[in-house]
């Protein structure tokens, strides 16, 4: 799924290029991370801040730039999301989950550290009658 996204947000970052929406064809690599927070998405990324200097614009003029430019033709993004300085956070579909499960299972490679299917936020309850 990382992959996926990086490879979103490259494609996006080269046709802003090539339509004039950002001045150089030089980007750092992109790192897409699971934040900590789940109110952040499933994966987010710093590529706006990181490509402010090469650029020589805004991390949030980058941002809007790059949501702009972002197709989705897999379907498998619910929503994307600028936050702060220029984060961009994805929100993945949950019904994108499974596929990807069956083929980590299948491929016998380590499981991800989190997914919206394994996700479970327990709540510890206290009670005042002892």
């Amino acid at each position: 799924m990382k992959k996926r996204i990086s490879d979103l947000i490259i494609t996006a970052a080269r046709k802003a290029f090539a339509e004039g929406h950002l001045p150089k064809d030089d980007f750092p690599p992109v790192e897409v991370e699971e934040p900590k927070i789940e109110s952040h998405g499933d994966f987010a990324t710093n590529f706006a801040m990181l490509s402010a200097k090469l650029q020589k614009l805004a991390p949030r003029k980058i941002a809007q730039t790059l949501v702009a430019h972002i197709e989705d033709s897999q379907d498998f993004l619910d929503r994307v999301e600028i936050a702060g300085p220029g984060f961009i956070n994805f929100f993945v579909k949950p019904e994108a989950w499974p596929p990807i499960v069956g083929q980590v299972l299948t491929q016998d490679q380590p499981l991800p550290t989190r997914s919206a299917a394994w996700y479970v936020k327990a709540e510890p309850t206290f009670s005042d009658t002892l």
